[in-house]
């Protein structure tokens, strides 16, 4: 028993920098099926055969190619058809003969004829509930109540699923156990894809369920995905007027040199925390005279620290295109830094589909591409909020009321994900001022949810630090997901901060002087 084959990627299919094997799950699956092809002939032919478990897999880090080319050789373990499982080994390789992974133990679970239409009907049913809105008691007891109230909604519900499919009791489904070491295999994931799918009305990627999460991590992948009508509470909350804005430009646009004979500007957005558009003061100067840079100076930062920090995507976007269209008056670009990045992008998206001037070029730094849900970073300063006996990250219209004990919670909460801000809060002061800014911005990045894959036609450019703790190289590589134009990553040494002037700033706006030339020469 031994298999070998000739694969190839469809030139159609993107590969997903998020997938941490660094690899499109189809390649596997492919590898698989190969082990059909390495039976004997005189075996069960009414027998199909689906993966349960992998074992000393090893993978290597360089992604493939969209049109690369693979080898697969499989070899089934002497006396591996024990039953209805089959053990064996596969190597991948590439067109040049390196190897690229290899699984050293594989099994395999049989299907029959009668289990496999069982299968079968779970994926017809899957695909019905893709175009079905979902009235389930839970949508109905998530409607109920505020979105901080979900997480531990969907935590009990997801909990009482998986008991009742994997036929164990509530209490001994530990939340952090892995779903695989509880007995869940490829057939039960089907079965809890399906059930999932028709009473949460979301769309499930399969490898989500197959790699065998433990509850927690799976209410989190969940969360962003849910699209569920506001309850009372929320209706309430969202009839209180909504904060106003200043729309003079000069508010907006700061430590700005007006350029009328540049061809190209470049709007900047600044990372969360205590800096703001002083933060792009000196890249007039270092840029040619052909690029205008745009300081853009958000509610809640530098000299409009007093006002109210934008808490949801959607309303900082509407505002700032209401703000900055008028000054769209030659070709444009963004460069966004960590959080920012992320405004920087949903503000690109937004412009590309609503007016006819479109953005030329959209640069992002140190942020994880919005496909990944949760946001990691986001995901690591809820721990240290939990870790003190915070269920959510706290809102900052609740600041008024807290203690002096809590708000040091809050702060330590906040230096532990972001030590570069100890120095900046030292004095009370400067806490009261910047903390509901810092709470603002988590609340936005909480608020960007993929309801559609929000793909547009502008070309992007990553940059990542060297030193990055925060964020990963295959996190910044994700990026290239969301544009159908062209994508360019680069490394820079420095870590998440590496814009600074004291890190490798230098590099940076010559990276961006680079490929701004394009539209102006």
């Amino acid at each position: 028993g031994e298999a070998l084959a000739r694969l190839r990627l469809p030139r159609s299919l993107k590969i997903s920098q998020q997938y941490e094997m660094g690899f499109h799950p189809g390649v596997f699956e492919a590898c698989a099926q190969l082990f059909h092809a390495a039976l004997s002939r005189s075996k069960d032919t009414d027998m199909r055969y689906m993966v349960t478990r992998w074992e000393d897999f090893a993978a290597c880090t360089k992604p493939p190619a969209l049109d690369q080319i693979f080898w697969c050789h499989v070899v089934l373990q002497d006396g591996s058809q024990i039953g209805n499982q089959l053990q064996g080994r596969f190597s991948l390789f590439d067109e040049n003969g390196t190897l690229m992974a290899q699984i050293r133990s594989g099994v395999m679970r049989g299907l029959n004829k009668e289990r496999e239409s069982i299968l079968r009907n779970y994926l017809v049913q899957s695909e019905k509930t893709k175009e079905q809105t979902s009235n389930s008691p839970i949508i109905r007891a998530l409607s109920s109540l505020s979105r901080d109230q979900w997480r531990d909604c969907l935590h009990d519900y997801l909990q009482q699923l998986f008991a009742s499919v994997l036929h164990v009791e509530v209490q001994d489904l530990n939340k952090d156990d892995a779903l695989l070491d509880m007995g869940m295999d490829s057939i039960v994931g089907m079965e809890a894809k399906t059930k999932l799918e028709e009473e949460l009305g979301v769309v499930l990627p399969i490898e989500l369920l197959i790699t065998g999460p433990s509850i927690t991590e799976l209410t989190e992948s969940i969360l962003p995905l849910l699209v569920i009508n506001p309850s009372q509470i929320e209706r309430e909350i969202s009839q209180v007027p909504l904060p106003t804005y200043k729309t003079d430009i000069d508010s907006w646009i700061v430590h700005h040199k007006p350029k009328p004979q540049a061809k190209v500007k470049l709007f900047c957005f600044s990372y969360g925390g205590s800096k703001g558009a002083s933060l792009y003061r000196a890249w007039q100067s270092l840029l040619s005279d052909a690029v205008e840079v745009c300081p853009v100076q958000l509610p809640g930062k530098g000299n409009r620290i007093k006002e109210k920090a934008f808490t949801d995507i959607e309303r900082a976007t509407e505002v700032l295109k209401e703000v900055l269209v008028p000054e769209l008056n030659r070709p444009y670009a963004f460069y966004g830094h960590s959080s920012g990045a992320l405004l920087a992008y949903r503000l690109a998206y937004k412009l590309w589909r609503e007016i006819d001037n479109k953005p030329k070029h959209l640069f992002v730094g140190a942020y994880s591409s919005p496909t990944i849900l949760p946001n990691p970073v986001l995901s690591l300063t809820r721990e240290k909020f939990k870790a003190r006996g915070y269920n959510e990250i706290p809102d900052p219209e609740n600041l008024s009321s807290i203690t002096p004990e809590e708000r040091e919670q809050f702060l330590a909460a906040l230096h532990a994900v972001s030590p570069e801000l100890q120095a900046v809060w030292e004095s009370q002061e400067w806490q009261q001022l910047l903390l509901p800014t810092a709470l603002a911005e988590l609340h936005m990045v909480r608020s960007h949810t993929m309801k559609d894959t929000l793909t547009f036609n502008v070309p992007i450019t990553a940059f990542h630090g060297e030193m990055d703790e925060k964020v990963k190289e295959p996190e910044m590589h994700a990026w290239q997901e969301l544009t159908q134009g062209s994508f360019t990553f680069h490394t820079v040494p420095g870590d998440h901060l590496f814009l600074h002037e004291d890190q490798d700033q230098k590099r940076l706006l010559e990276l961006i002087s680079h490929h701004l030339e394009q539209y102006y020469t």
